[in-house]
Order: C-alpha cells, then sequence, then structure tokens
C-alpha cells in the first residue's frame, strides 16, 4: 500500500504562493495584449474582445501553473490535464464572484473608495484561487480532497454540514438587502426643497451648478431651470466664464473629494447642510467677457467639403447641418456626447475622406483670445492612431493648427486675437484626418476678451 505524501511544508506552499501570484500578473499582461488588438484592430467590439481577453489569460495562467507553480503535481497524462483545465476555469469563475462580492461590500457598507475596495476583493479572490487550486485543482487525489473540502463544517459540530449553505445564502440576503435599503439612504424631497429654496434666493448672473455625483438626475428636477456643469471633477474644468459654483453633494463620498480640490483653488463662501444634502459654494476669480459661442451660433455657419469632392452641406435638419452621402454621421451640429468620460455640449464635425470639412462663421466679434477645446469621442477614441486635426484661420490668415490626440481627452487649444480685438472677422475651422474610420470629433470654441485659459 502506497505511503501518503507528507502534508507540504509552510515554506513551499508560500514560494508556491509568490509564483501563483507572478503568473496571475503575468495574465494581467496577457488580457491586455490581447484585449487591445482585438478591440482597436477588428471589427468585435470591446465585450467579445475582453471574452477573448479572458479566455486566453486563463489558458496562459492554467499553462504556466501547471508547467511551474505546481509542476511537481501535473501528471502527463491527457485526462488529467483536461480535468485540470477544467477545475480551474471552475475555480476562476468563483473567485470572480468572491471578487465582486467582496469588493461591493467594503464600498457599500464600509464605505472605503473604490480602489481600496477593489484591492480587498482582489486580495480574497487571490487567496480563493490559491487554496481552492492547490487542494483541489492540482491535489493528487481530487475527489477526496473535493470530498474533505464538503466536510470540514461537519467538523464545527452536529449542524456543520448545514453551516456552508447558510453563509451563502446569508452573503445573497446581505447583497439583497444592500440594494433594497439604499432608497432609504437618498435624499427625501424635504432635502431636496430646502436646498432648492436656498439656491433661489442666492443664484446670481454668471453662477452654475455642479452635482457629486455629476449624474444626480433628481437634483436636476429640482434645479433644471439653472446652468448645470454636467462633468464628473467640476475642479478640472475651465470655470473662468462663470462667476461663482455651486456645488450640490448628493452622496458625502462623492462631494468630498471634489469639495476639497475646490476649496484648494477657490474661496468657499457658503456650506449647508439640508438633510443628507450639501451645498457649497464657491467664488471664481473674475471671468471672460464671452463674445460669440460657436457651439449656439452653429446655424450662422457655412458648412462645406472642400477637395477631390467638394460639396457643400446646406440642408438644415434637427438643428444640424446635413452633409451628402447619406450617411447619419455625416453632419456638423450641436451635440451632447460623452468624449472624455464627460457628457459635453459640442460641435460634432467628423472629417471625411472626400476632403477637409470646413465650418465658416462670418461677422464674428473677436476678443483678445479665441479658445476652446476638443477631442474625440469615447467610442472612437483609441481605436486608430491617425489623429484629427483642426486648422483655424481668421479673415483668410492661418491662425493656428491643432491635433486631437487618438486618446481619450478633451484638450484645450488657444489662438490669440488681441491685435484684432473689437473688430468683426470671418472665422474658419478645418477639420481633417488622414484615416478617417471612428474619428468621432467634436470641438467647442468662443471668443473672449481677455486670455484667462488655465
Amino acid at each position: 500500500m502506497p505511503k501518503e505524501s507528507p502534508r507540504p511544508r509552510i515554506p513551499m506552499n508560500l514560494a508556491r504562493f509568490v509564483r501563483f501570484c507572478i503568473v496571475g500578473g503575468s495574465g494581467v499582461l496577457v488580457n491586455y495584449a490581447v484585449y487591445l488588438p482585438l478591440s482597436r484592430l477588428t471589427p468585435i467590439g470591446p465585450y467579445f474582445s475582453e471574452a477573448a481577453a479572458f479566455e486566453i489569460s486563463l489558458l496562459s495562467n492554467f499553462l504556466l501553473n501547471e508547467a511551474w507553480t505546481f509542476r511537481d503535481r501535473s501528471l502527463d497524462d491527457a485526462a488529467g490535464f483536461g480535468r485540470r483545465l477544467g477545475r480551474f476555469h471552475l475555480v476562476s469563475l468563483g473567485g470572480l464572484a468572491l471578487n465582486l462580492l467582496v469588493f461591493g461590500m467594503f464600498l457599500e457598507l464600509v464605505g472605503l473608495p473604490d480602489l481600496m475596495a477593489l484591492l480587498f476583493g482582489i486580495a480574497a479572490a487571490t487567496m480563493w484561487n490559491f487554496l481552492v487550486n492547490l487542494r483541489w485543482t492540482w491535489s493528487d487525489d481530487a475527489d477526496a480532497a473535493a470530498d474533505r473540502l464538503w466536510r470540514w463544517p461537519g467538523r464545527l459540530g452536529r449542524y456543520g454540514r448545514r453551516l456552508l449553505p447558510v453563509v451563502f445564502v446569508g452573503l445573497w440576503l446581505f447583497c439583497v438587502a444592500q440594494y433594497a435599503l439604499r432608497p432609504a439612504r437618498l435624499p427625501a424631497e424635504e432635502d431636496y426643497r430646502a436646498l432648492a429654496e436656498a439656491v433661489e434666493q442666492g443664484f446670481g448672473e454668471g453662477d452654475v451648478l455642479a452635482f457629486a455625483p455629476f449624474w444626480a438626475e433628481r437634483g436636476r428636477l429640482w434645479l433644471g431651470d439653472h446652468p448645470i456643469l454636467g462633468v464628473r471633477d467640476p475642479a478640472d474644468e475651465d470655470l473662468s466664464r462663470y462667476s461663482r459654483l455651486w456645488l450640490v453633494g448628493v452622496f458625502e463620498r462623492d462631494a468630498a473629494p471634489i469639495r476639497d480640490a475646490l476649496a484648494a483653488r477657490y474661496r468657499l463662501d457658503l456650506s449647508e447642510r439640508h438633510g443628507t444634502l450639501t451645498l457649497d459654494r464657491f467664488v471664481l476669480p473674475s471671468g471672460v467677457d464671452v463674445h460669440y459661442d460657436f457651439v449656439a451660433e452653429v446655424d450662422r455657419a457655412e458648412v462645406t467639403i472642400e477637395g477631390k469632392a467638394a460639396a457643400r452641406c446646406d440642408r438644415w435638419q434637427r438643428q444640424r447641418w446635413i452633409c451628402p452621402g447619406g450617411q447619419d454621421w455625416h453632419f456638423v451640429g450641436r451635440l451632447q456626447t460623452d468624449v472624455d468620460y464627460n457628457p459635453r455640449t459640442c460641435l460634432w464635425a467628423h472629417p471625411t475622406n472626400q476632403g477637409a470639412l470646413v465650418v465658416e462663421y462670418p461677422d464674428v466679434p473677436l476678443g483678445a483670445v479665441l479658445r476652446g477645446r476638443h477631442g474625440i469621442r469615447r467610442t472612437g477614441a483609441g481605436k486608430n492612431p491617425s489623429p484629427v486635426v483642426l486648422a483655424v484661420s481668421i479673415d483668410g490668415e492661418p491662425a493656428g493648427r491643432f491635433e486631437a490626440e487618438d486618446r481619450l481627452g478633451y484638450f484645450p487649444f488657444e489662438v490669440s486675437t488681441a491685435s484684432r480685438a473689437g473688430r468683426r472677422a470671418t472665422v474658419r475651422f478645418s477639420i481633417s484626418s488622414r484615416n478617417v474610420g471612428t474619428r468621432h470629433y467634436c470641438f467647442e470654441a468662443l471668443t473672449a476678451s481677455r486670455k484667462a485659459m488655465r
């Protein structure tokens, strides 16, 4: 009768755990190495790309663990190899579920920031994956290991065998309760009413509202008549056109870091609490006098295509200039879209392969500066290395050339018009790209009385 192999010593398992973590880190690199070319160079989209990348990284992890981490437990028979591969997939899916569960508990119950909560989720999943793979996937006797895994609650007492399903059901009920009790932690109607009254009493010309989190729709129902800066982090925005910023905090966890960032730059002159809602008002430096907003005045623009297939985009429909060709994306018009994970109101101006797309504004009043921002929408960023080029000319003279890179971002641009301040001129924007595929481009611009871009 063969002797039972002794249980591995702790130092040996510690070394095995280190190797297991190194393999897991390599799996992250494999995931990115597969996802990036699939999502950028093929038409299958990000979700199928990530599914393929996830599976390939799992196979990579399994093979490395088979050849290195658990090489002393790996056998050469094909049947055993297949069983270990199947078990490894099951264990990995269990680790993913545990990761999400622990992440949600620390995020919702403890109130930790998402990145810190994610660390706890990753740690729990890593320990689960290592221990179950050690005791089951690469066990000398997997059936006996599985039986031991099931029988260990019985050691806790007479009802130990029933403990495991009770724990899992309890965790499931806890998650359901978190979602069921969430409305009780939301602000009440009385809180919104009191806050809206406070804003109405002090809101002035040049003021703007911001919400934390930015997607707080309920707050917009009460305060939607006022200008709203619908971005994730107002502290990173150009606020020079406003005189005061009102920050409405729906969840303190979201409002606190934004409040601190704004307080480091601007003077806080009001701080109130209405129930669970917070209201903070910041006084901004003296802003600029805006003479002309190109997004708001798009109906006055003349849109043409210049090049080998010159054409006029002269059909005004649904607040946009429609270009010939039949493609639903081939227009110039005001649009609210996600450029950098923020909703931006800008001019959609997708470049064409027929020539440069030209947007020309006559009789524009100039100040000291023409400035704006531009970028490629999130759905198109990172899928085509060709940047979008924005060329600005004033009365036929080149004034600036700017590139929107193929990455997430809403990039500022600026042209000095101090020598023309007080005059009127024809301003021309020319948009082009070497490769127009997925160049979901938009920009905004205005003329102002003084240079105030941060």
